[in-house]
């Protein structure tokens, strides 16, 4: 799994109220791939700092891993305290250079200027770690969309629906993985994306630099040019060193010197079939009956 978490909550509306948090990754197929569930009183330094400290203990912290969030005072707080190797993100901007982002978004550089809300926190191209192309955090529309009656039940009942769903989506993408053709190395979303860039490399005029380093420029549709480096995987859109697979003009650039069928090796680990099946192999039981529970002493 790329080493990615977004964290989320969101209000519950049973008589006790709380709130309800989840933690996701992502799948190569771009499923949400869920790492925990748990509920807190509300959104407060103590209950983030239990949760976050919990998170850690299955998922260590590291100068690789990203945590997404939104802006709550709390979990910036909290996960500079637990997470302190990690790098901290919000929502993302969706320009890939620096140019694009200043063309684009101007007016918001100039309102963001405290650090919490400096633009390497929120703009994909000046984030300093790999978020891939995870600009917002989806779990609390997950929650809303898929547990919107749930949320008004009593505790137990709830995380019940939550593992049950876990178990649900886990074997459904099993299934999936399963079923994927076999001639096809990538995730299907992958596979299809590729064939979609494929089709506007194409177009494109390619200049051979050096075949020694696989250096290319490659001039697209819009008559931008942009220096290619298939070594090293990097492209001057900058989409192929942050998405970790080739962007249409490296696809451009290999096309060109006969070397179509590389394209395909030049992804990420993190996109290819067999990653994506091994993502789901171990499985996920319900829990079990209350009668064949064994409870500490302090409990019962």
């Amino acid at each position: 799994m790329r080493k990615v978490v977004a964290i989320d909550a969101t209000f519950l509306t049973s008589q006790y109220k709380g709130a309800l948090i989840v933690a996701t990754a992502q799948d190569g197929d771009h499923h949400q791939y869920l790492l925990a569930w748990g509920v807190i009183d509300r959104e407060k330094d103590a209950s983030w700092l239990w949760f976050m400290t919990k998170l850690s203990e299955v998922i260590p912290d590291g100068s690789d891993v990203v945590v997404l969030s939104d802006r709550h005072k709390s979990i910036i707080k909290v996960v500079r305290g637990v997470y302190k190797q990690a790098q901290h993100g919000f929502y993302a901007r969706s320009a890939y250079t620096i140019s694009e982002f200043e063309d684009l978004y101007p007016k918001v550089a100039e309102y963001m200027q405290k650090e919490e809300l400096a633009p390497e926190k929120w703009a994909r191209c000046k984030f300093r770690s790999e978020r891939y192309n995870l600009l917002t955090i989806n779990g609390a529309e997950l929650i809303n969309s898929v547990l919107k009656k749930a949320k008004k039940y009593p505790i137990l009942s709830l995380l019940d629906i939550c593992l049950g769903k876990t178990v649900e989506w886990f074997n459904r993408h099993l299934l999936e993985a399963g079923r994927a053709d076999e001639s096809q190395k990538l995730t299907p979303i992958i596979y299809k994306e590729l064939h979609e860039r494929y089709e506007r490399a194409c177009t494109f005029d390619v200049q051979e630099l050096n075949r020694v380093t696989d250096e290319f420029e490659v001039r697209d549709d819009k008559s931008r040019r942009h220096l290619v480096n298939l070594g090293e995987r990097t492209c001057g859109c900058r989409m192929f060193d942050v998405d970790r697979y080739p962007c249409s003009h490296a696809i451009a650039a290999a096309h060109m010197i006969g070397k179509g069928d590389m394209i395909y090796d030049l992804c990420s680990e993190y996109y290819t079939r067999d990653t994506w099946h091994m993502a789901y192999q171990e499985t996920v039981y319900p829990v079990s009956d209350y009668c064949d529970w064994n409870l500490p002493s302090f409990v019962a």
